[in-house]
């Protein structure tokens, strides 16, 4: 995302959780979607998805998962904005409100999934990726890298088919290689080309790291 994330990768993340049709109903989906599509640059979708996503979160205030996608949707409209102070205002407004989504986060959420992952595991990992990715200046890098390696040894890590643990493994890799962790990077390397998955995540780590 130009000034703020870049989210060409977490477009990767969004798409390949998809909701499950026995935990959220229509109302959630068409929400999910307006989000997928803001994600993806359609900035006329951004406001639909915080609008959507707060009535969700409104009518059911303790889902962490409905609240983190609206967190994320606030920082979209943090990327969409045109003025500086609105551009910070709603970014930090959605890092924030991605933290109280953690914060709801209890023992049942690791039956509750998107299609095959935990929102044990969805929540953190949507909110850790936005971390390391916004502008220093935000102050969130250290919490989403420490996050980031909290996820890779979370004991719902198993319930996570390998297509999308290779995501937790690149962006770990990747945030250690921006503070010279070269021992953490290389184990999240080794695990994720471990996972023998043929995916962008995979191609991204070969191309960056293991040419």
């Amino acid at each position: 995302m130009k000034h703020l994330l870049n989210l060409t990768l977490v477009c990767g993340l969004l798409s390949a959780l998809t909701v499950h049709a026995a935990d959220y109903d229509a109302a959630y989906y068409e929400a999910y979607r307006q989000y997928i599509a803001a994600a993806e640059g359609e900035s006329r979708a951004t406001r639909r998805a915080v609008d959507q996503f707060t009535a969700l979160h409104n009518a059911q205030p303790q889902d962490p998962v409905a609240m983190v996608l609206l967190g994320s949707s606030q920082t979209l409209q943090g990327r969409d904005a045109l003025l500086p102070w609105n551009k910070m205002n709603h970014t930090e407004t959605g890092l924030d409100t991605m933290a109280q989504a953690q914060a709801l986060l209890t023992p049942s959420h690791s039956s509750l999934t998107f299609e095959s992952v935990p929102a044990s595991i969805m929540v953190p990992l949507t909110a850790a990726i936005t971390y390391v990715q916004v502008p220093d200046f935000f102050g969130r890098f250290e919490q989403g890298y420490s996050m980031l390696q909290d996820i890779s040894r979370h004991p719902d890590l198993h319930a996570v088919p390998a297509e999308e643990r290779t995501i937790i493994h690149y962006y770990t890799a990747l945030a250690a290689q921006r503070v010279d962790e070269t021992a953490v990077a290389e184990r999240a390397l080794d695990a994720l080309f471990a996972l023998n998955v043929e995916d962008e995540y995979t191609a991204l780590a070969q191309k960056n790291w293991r040419p």
